[in-house]
């Protein structure tokens, strides 16, 4: 499934929040972004269709998994791929519903842009060079 450029960050890290926003402008995307879960379900009532949702797990207020409970109860971008940044190294041999992506933070660029690709489709990062 090929995502539209719309992106979602639901992040309580402002750092991590604007280094993504600011890269996915620069790509063309039209940006949300949230500080917890609840401000991220907000977002979604609001968004029509689906989008690509960059999450946080650690947040206060509304955690990660809180946000996937409550977005999959009230059936908001059920089409949408879900991108989760941990800085957990491994993921406990948990499965948690509704993640499309697991990402470990600190993310390679070169990684990311690779996994975003393959959501949003080829050709996300026109003309650019990233050196490695």
């Amino acid at each position: 499934m090929i995502c539209p450029r719309i992106v979602l960050i639901i992040d309580d890290n402002i750092d991590i929040r604007e280094c993504l926003q600011t890269f996915f402008e620069e790509e063309g995307f039209i940006v949300y972004v949230a500080t917890h879960g609840r401000e991220g379900i907000e977002v979604l009532q609001r968004i029509e269709g689906s989008c690509l949702i960059l999450l946080d797990l650690n947040m206060p207020v509304m955690n990660g998994r809180e946000f996937l409970e409550k977005k999959r109860k009230l059936r908001l971008a059920h089409n949408s791929p879900v991108l989760v940044f941990s800085a957990t190294r491994t993921r406990h041999n948990e499965t948690i519903e509704g993640i499309s992506e697991w990402i470990n933070k600190p993310v390679d660029l070169n990684d990311f842009i690779d996994i975003v690709e393959r959501y949003c489709g080829n050709g996300f990062i026109e003309d650019k060079q990233i050196d490695a």
